[in-house]
């Protein structure tokens, strides 16, 4: 059974943690590597964008694997395009979809989740019952 998570953030949605010297990590890792999330955040404040992503596991498998994969930072050439585009290259089972009513939205997410049959975020609601109390 594949499990699947959520992620919804933008720009500002995702907070860079400070080292001792009061510097982001980002900063302090500059020619390094940085986490996919770190990642999609940069890319979403140089095209004024937001992101969802959508990771899928097996039992026994490291679970967050796409979201904790490692880039090299974003260089900034290019358009959104060409950056998502290389994050579909470089990302084992990632892949991408700008949203069709919104193009400041682009749903990341793992490929093996658009192979299930009936996968739940691609299937319409048409109703909801609920019984209980609102709390």
């Amino acid at each position: 059974m594949t499990v699947a998570t959520i992620l919804i953030f933008g720009f500002e949605g995702v907070s860079m943690p400070q080292t001792e010297g009061k510097r982001p990590i980002s900063e302090a890792v500059k020619d390094r590597q940085i986490p996919l999330l770190w990642y999609l955040s940069e890319l979403g404040e140089a095209y004024s964008c937001f992101f969802t992503v959508e990771e899928a596991w097996k039992e026994g498998e490291v679970t967050n694997a796409l979201e904790s994969h490692y880039l090299k930072k974003p260089l900034g050439k290019g358009d959104l395009q060409q950056a998502l585009g290389e994050l579909r290259r470089t990302v084992p089972n990632l892949t991408y979809e700008i949203n069709k009513r919104g193009s400041d939205i682009v749903h990341v997410m793992d490929m093996r989740l658009l192979q299930q049959r009936g996968y739940g975020l691609e299937s319409i609601i048409r109703s909801i019952e609920f019984k209980g109390t609102m709390a």
